[in-house]
């Protein structure tokens, strides 16, 4: 009776597991572009890709979009797209390649997530120069999908080249958005900035906004760029998504430092810490190679100072500076700042808090 019984147990034990591994999600996701295309005035490349949800139960797949130009990154945000089980959907996107892209090298890759299973894919295509590529600072790129039900949405960003990082400096930007689509919708806007020389993105978002048909809403703003922003070039993106229709209109911007380029974090003082990511502590060190007036300080992402370790005349040598995190009241976790500064030079590091 008991072998019986013990049977009867492994028998309903794997038919849950079987049912799980069949309920299990996935998707499938491929992309493609030209290989090459001719930048010209007014000019657009198109490209296409398919998904399909190889699953057995209908739902939500979740597509994110990064485009690589020249090196520069853009992340895009999110669009839902609903799929039935074994549905696949094909869609054609587009976006601009004027004159001034001659020469550069674009990838594209699409994420497709479908609760915990994701799937990627890439595509890489040459703008077709004759005399050389150029900066991309300054230029506007994105992509645009046009939904098959009516909805479409459509965003415009403008910003300034360079941006200096100082006190009381601001950057100044404009972004429009239009609810192009037939029917009043709620359209949800993100924002993606991406530290490229820290090989960092921050994104915030979602933020719903109501539109009617037809509506057009456009804002000025402006975010702080404080002394402790590094040079360096930024990526910005805002992401408008209504449905299954999304626009993005990305630009790049060059920081310029009022304490000097990059080259002044000189490796004389190996500035570190460790561990990194930490929780609630890590160890900042530094080393003098002679007597020097010495600040160390830590920034938020704000530029917002948060804490002190040190301020005043030191010994040559290393020096090493414990900084917890857990004894400033509402600190959250995310991307910090310390900055250096001897005598007249300065140098700063990122660090990330865990909690």
């Amino acid at each position: 009776m008991k072998r019986f019984f013990l049977i009867l147990f492994m028998s309903v034990l794997g038919l849950i597991l079987s049912q799980a591994v069949l309920a299990e999600d996935c998707v499938e996701v491929d992309i493609e572009l030209p290989a090459t295309v001719v930048a010209e005035a007014g000019g657009f490349a198109t490209g296409y890709f398919e998904l399909t949800n190889c699953g057995d139960d209908a739902g939500y797949i979740w597509l994110e979009f990064d485009i690589d130009l020249n090196g520069v990154q853009f992340p895009i945000g999110q669009i839902p797209v609903y799929l039935g089980a074994a549905e696949t959907i094909s869609r054609e996107f587009y976006f601009p390649v004027p004159p001034l892209a001659m020469g550069y090298t674009v990838t594209f890759c699409v994420t497709a997530t479908s609760g915990e299973y994701v799937a990627d894919d890439c595509a890489t295509m040459t703008v077709e120069s004759s005399d050389g590529g150029e900066s991309i600072i300054g230029k506007t790129t994105g992509l645009n999908f046009t939904s098959e039900n009516g909805e479409c949405v459509d965003v415009d960003l403008e910003l300034p080249d360079t941006v200096y990082a100082a006190s009381n400096s601001f950057m100044e930007g404009y972004f429009e958005i239009i609810n192009c689509g037939d029917e009043a919708a709620t359209v949800m806007m993100s924002v993606s900035l991406d530290l490229v020389m820290f090989d960092t993105t921050i994104t915030l978002g979602d933020i719903p906004i109501e539109m009617g048909a037809g509506d057009e809403i456009s804002r000025e703003f402006r975010l702080p760029i404080p002394p402790v922003v590094p040079e360096g070039t930024f990526g910005i993106c805002i992401t408008a998504v209504s449905g299954e229709s999304m626009a993005s209109a990305c630009q790049a911007v060059e920081v310029v430092s009022e304490w000097g380029p990059p080259e002044s974090s000189s490796p004389e003082f190996n500035l570190q810490n460790y561990p990194n990511p930490f929780n609630p502590t890590t160890a900042i060190s530094f080393e003098l190679s002679q007597q020097a007036n010495v600040s160390l300080e830590v920034y938020n992402i704000l530029g917002q100072q948060v804490s002190q370790l040190v301020n005043g005349e030191l010994q040559p040598g290393v020096h090493i500076y414990e900084w917890d995190s857990g004894k400033i009241e509402g600190l959250s976790s995310g991307i910090y700042f310390y900055r250096l500064q001897v005598d007249d030079k300065s140098v700063s590091n990122k660090m990330t808090v865990l909690k």
